[in-house]
């Protein structure tokens, strides 16, 4: 999947628990090569994750696949579309609490 715009259902369930995402946009793997060290690279969709090995073959050991449905891709009124994204936003902070707790790290909040 190629870069693009944050989705206009993505800022506003983020805005809503105090994170404004409305100046972000994707960024594909090209605009990292060669500038940044990663500990860790966590993908959340699977042709991402088949892309890693060739991309970044020493950091094997270091990706995760984290799997979430695709709340743009969820067919339904405006607010059963807006509760889904607000369901991926929960499950993806979960995930995140979890694996900080697993390394030892604490979230707070």
């Amino acid at each position: 999947m190629d870069p693009s715009e944050v989705h206009p259902l993505a800022i506003r369930v983020m805005k809503e628990v105090g994170v404004d995402i409305s100046n972000q946009r994707s960024k594909g793997v090209k605009e990292f090569l060669g500038r940044h060290v990663f500990a860790h690279i966590f993908t959340v969709c699977e042709a991402a994750h088949q892309r890693c090995p060739s991309v970044y073959p020493s950091f094997m050991n270091n990706v995760a696949l984290w799997r979430f449905e695709d709340p743009e891709a969820f067919q339904g009124t405006e607010e059963e579309r807006i509760a889904k994204f607000r369901e991926v936003r929960d499950q993806i902070l979960a995930k995140i609490r979890a694996w900080l707790a697993e390394k030892g790290s604490g979230l707070d909040s």
